[in-house]
């Protein structure tokens, strides 16, 4: 192949990866936005929003950051350019595999919940629009005893 063709891949492998982090870290933020969603189920919205969002955002960020040392600290460059599973090499080099098992269940159960919580507030967008008369009725139904819009979920 010519240069212009090895130029051309390594552009679009650049551009890929970079894609596939955004995507990974605009996942792991998603929650700020969903907090939105059960802004009217709050008592006192105007101060409990703010409040919510800025520590749960700061939260996780101290979090990630943290994370992120810990691993610097504990694995080579090398191995984390070629790492697949970052936190499960992690778990390896200081548990063994027994702790990697649970930092693989730790990840599948947090992958879970935030795909679950996503969900269940996105039905609420549907919910309020139906109540409002945008979408269809239906979607606008509530449980008789959970008060949860099922219909929109």
């Amino acid at each position: 192949e010519s240069r212009g063709g090895d130029s051309s891949s390594s552009f679009a492998n650049s551009v890929m990866g970079f894609a596939l982090a955004m995507v990974a870290c605009l996942w792991a933020f998603d929650g700020w936005a969903d907090v939105a969603f059960l802004g009217e189920e709050l008592a006192n919205p105007k101060f409990a929003m703010p409040v919510v969002v800025l520590v749960s955002v700061a939260t996780v960020a101290l979090l990630f950051l943290l994370v992120n040392i810990a691993y610097m600290m504990v694995l080579t460059v090398d191995t984390m350019e070629s790492s697949h599973a970052l936190a499960i090499d992690f778990a390896h080099r200081i548990g063994g595999g027994t702790l990697a098992g649970v930092f693989a269940f730790g990840v599948a159960v947090s992958a879970l919940g935030s795909a679950n919580g996503s969900i269940l507030t996105g039905g609420r967008v549907f919910f309020a629009a139906a109540r409002d008369g945008r979408f269809p009725s239906i979607l606008a139904k509530l449980g008789q005893t959970s008060r949860a819009p099922y219909a929109a979920l």
